[in-house]
C-alpha cells in the first residue's frame, strides 16, 4: 500500500481504519441520516401492552390512561409503567383507568419502585372486593368507595395495617366518609358506623382522626342528624355501645341544625342507662351483634 500511496498516506489511511473499528466496537458510529432515534419515555409507556393512552405532565411525570378488564391487569401494566420511568430525574407517573362494567375505577401514584409495588398490590386487592366502586392509592395513602354502607366493613377490614399515612373510605352517597390515621378503622368500627347510618334521621357520618395531648391519634366522630330531638337519644345509644377499652378512643358529636351534644363512643353518661342488648334494635348501637 505504501508503494501506491506514499508513506505519508498509507499511515493515515491505517489510522482511519483503526479509527473507524473502534467506534463501531463501541457502538459510536453515525446512525446516519435515515436511522430512527431511540423511542422516548412517552412513546417507550405507550407502547406497553394494556396502555391507551400516555401523556407528558407539566411537572415532568407521566399520565397513563389503561385499557383492562381486570385489576391484576392494571396492577401488571402498572409494574412495567414503573419499571420504564427513569431513576433520575424521577417525578413518577399517575396510572389510571374509568370505571367499567366489571371492574371499578382505579387509579395508582407511582413514584419510587418499592412504594409502586405496595401501591399497585393495594389497588389491585381492594378493588376485588364487593361493592367496591372506586379505588386509588399513593405512597402516602389510600381511599376506597363503595356502593353501600354494607359494604364498607370488608373494605375497612382490609385497609387495617395498610402502612399508609391516612386512609379515605366512604359510600357513594357520601352518607359514610372515614378520613383515618393507620389502624383506626377496622370492621368493628365500621359495623358500629353502618348501624348508625341506618338510624331514622341520621343524614350523614364523618369519622377522622385528630392527635391528642400526648401525640397519640383519637378517632373523632361526628353525626349530623335531623331534629333537635334525636340529638341527645342518638347520643347517649352511642356512649352505651360496647366499646372495648383497649381499643383507641373514639369521640363523638351529634349535631342538628341547631343543637349538638359530645360525648364518647361506649363511655356511658352518668345518668344514661346502659343499653340492653336484649332489647336493642337490629342494627343500632348496643345491639349484641355488633
Amino acid at each position: 500500500m505504501s508503494h501506491l500511496l506514499g508513506p505519508g498516506r498509507a499511515a493515515g489511511a491505517v489510522a482511519a481504519a483503526l479509527t473507524a473499528v473502534a467506534l463501531l466496537l463501541a457502538g459510536c458510529t453515525d446512525p446516519g441520516p435515515g436511522a430512527a432515534a431511540p423511542p422516548t419515555l412517552v412513546e417507550e409507556v405507550a407502547a406497553i401492552p394494556g396502555v391507551s393512552e400516555a401523556t407528558p405532565t407539566a411537572d415532568g411525570g407521566l399520565d397513563v390512561r389503561t385499557d383492562v378488564a381486570t385489576a391484576r391487569e392494571f396492577r401488571d401494566v402498572g409494574r412495567a409503567v414503573a419499571a420504564a420511568l427513569p431513576d433520575r430525574p424521577r417525578a413518577g407517573a399517575r396510572v389510571w383507568q374509568p370505571e367499567r362494567t366489571g371492574l371499578p375505577a382505579l387509579a395508582a401514584e407511582l413514584d419510587d419502585r418499592d412504594d409502586a409495588a405496595l401501591v399497585l398490590r393495594t389497588v389491585a386487592d381492594l378493588a376485588a372486593l364487593p361493592g367496591v366502586t372506586d379505588v386509588q392509592a399513593t405512597p402516602d395513602s389510600a381511599s376506597g368507595t363503595v356502593a353501600t354502607a354494607d359494604d364498607l366493613p370488608g373494605l375497612a377490614a382490609a385497609t387495617t395495617g395498610l402502612p399508609f399515612t391516612s386512609v379515605v373510605l366512604g359510600t357513594v352517597d357520601q352518607r359514610i366518609t372515614t378520613m383515618v390515621g393507620p389502624g383506626v378503622l377496622d370492621d368493628a368500627l365500621a359495623r358500629v358506623l353502618v348501624g348508625v347510618a341506618g338510624r331514622p334521621g341520621v343524614t350523614s357520618l364523618l369519622l377522622d382522626t385528630r392527635a391528642a395531648t400526648d401525640g397519640t391519634p383519637e378517632a373523632w366522630l361526628r353525626v349530623q342528624v335531623q331534629g333537635d330531638d334525636t340529638v341527645t337519644g342518638l347520643a347517649r345509644e352511642l356512649g352505651a355501645t360496647p366499646w372495648p377499652a383497649e381499643r383507641p378512643p373514639v369521640h363523638v358529636v351529634v349535631a342538628s341544625s341547631f343543637r349538638e351534644q359530645g360525648g364518647m363512643l361506649g363511655v356511658p353518661e352518668p345518668d344514661a342507662p346502659a343499653a340492653d342488648p336484649a332489647t336493642a334494635q337490629p342494627g343500632a348501637p348496643g345491639c349484641a351483634a355488633l
